[in-house]
């Protein structure tokens, strides 16, 4: 199939350069780069159908969604406008133009597109779910109940909204459902250490590395394992304190992008408790940065790490900081411990508390959590 696709591509581009004015040849070269992913030849190829039909639907909404691709939103969002003028009613446009300017941060904008969305199709399982994401995140609690108990009548990932459900109402089951954390995470790979850093003040495996370098100096070990790992960012961190890099996360989205980077010498996709109990490798540095947030009960972890961590070994890990009670589930979909709750687990397994420090992580609404 792939090799059907590559002749069909130089078949368009062949249509193209005997007739360059032939734009039906330009629009399927554009579809077929913005299928290869190839978003700057895409938008050109677009572009040379808009010259010739400036109003043409389908032109106008992939142009918009590979200058979208592109990180170029307000382009992107200039050409969902003008596709909607042609058709106002249109759902996948109204949908798309919504998701854009919900990573804007426009998020009343976003959420009356959705509304007319659901107002269209009102079965729209995900146009549901990101209206219901975006009540909790503006703090809207009882119209997030709302989104999310339609969510689970609709069958549209039934674990999250559970979950989510779980955090509004009080609940704190002792972990969350793996769908529903790899496909948050799935959801996010491509932009997450944009939206994290630059956008939260994400900090977590830099301030790990400043601890255990006043705690420990310039010692160097050998084998380094990054439970959680996501997009590389800890393997980053640290990829002088070590002369082996492991990574283990659940979402094949973050580890396509973690591997890009080639700091680790091995990657695998895993469950981190799964992985620590089945695993026949030992580690004597295990990292687990900005993880148990998405872990409530952490009597497991510590059992499960006990059996990879070398004696002598070292854990790092943070944890955002809640009220006195082990651990509760905050409307975030995040677990927030104790302070005194982890020091309890580790002694209980034969762990030392070595050091620990109190920053803000990120910040949140804001502010910084506490962690």
């Amino acid at each position: 199939m792939a090799g059907d696709g590559g002749r069909a591509g130089l078949l368009a581009l062949d249509a193209v350069r005997i007739n360059p004015v032939y734009l039906r040849g330009w629009y399927n070269l554009g579809t077929m780069r913005l299928e290869a992913g190839d978003h700057a030849a895409a938008v050109a190829a677009f572009q040379r159908v808009l010259a010739g039909n400036p109003q043409d639907v389908d032109t106008l909404y992939n142009l918009a969604l590979a200058l979208s691709r592109q990180g170029k939103e307000a382009a992107a969002a200039h050409y969902y406008h003008r596709a909607l003028a042609q058709a106002p009613g249109d759902s996948d446009i109204l949908y798309n133009l919504g998701l854009l300017y919900r990573r804007m941060g426009r998020y009343a904008e976003a959420r009356r597109l959705l509304e007319r969305v659901v107002a269209e199709a009102p079965d729209h399982g995900p146009a549901h779910g990101h209206l219901a994401t975006l009540a909790l995140k503006l703090g809207d609690y009882p119209r997030a109940i709302a989104g999310f108990e339609r969510l689970l009548a609709l069958g549209h990932r039934p674990e999250a909204a559970r979950h989510l459900l779980a955090a509004l109402q009080g609940e704190a089951p002792a972990a969350p459902p793996a769908e529903y954390v790899s496909g948050l995470f799935d959801q996010y790979a491509d932009r997450f250490e944009e939206e994290l850093m630059e956008g939260l003040g994400y900090r977590v495996p830099f301030l790990l590395a400043e601890l255990l370098r006043e705690f420990r100096g310039e010692r160097m070990y050998e084998d380094l394992l990054d439970l959680g790992c996501g997009t590389g960012l800890a393997g980053e961190a640290f990829l002088s304190y070590a002369a082996r890099l492991h990574g283990v996360d659940l979402s094949a989205g973050m580890l396509a992008v973690a591997a890009e980077k080639e700091v680790y010498d091995r990657l695998r996709q895993d469950e981190l408790l799964h992985f620590c109990r089945s695993d026949r490798g030992t580690y004597d540095l295990i990292t687990a940065a900005d993880v148990l947030n998405y872990l409530g009960d952490l009597r497991p972890f510590f059992q499960a790490v006990l059996r990879v961590l070398q004696p002598g070994g070292e854990l790092l890990f943070s944890l955002e900081e809640g009220p006195e009670e082990d651990f509760s589930l905050t409307p975030s979909g995040r677990y927030a411990h104790a302070a005194a709750y982890p020091e309890r687990l580790a002694a209980e397994v034969g762990l030392e508390l070595v050091a620990r420090r109190r920053p803000g992580p990120r910040r949140e609404g804001g502010g910084w959590l506490q962690g």
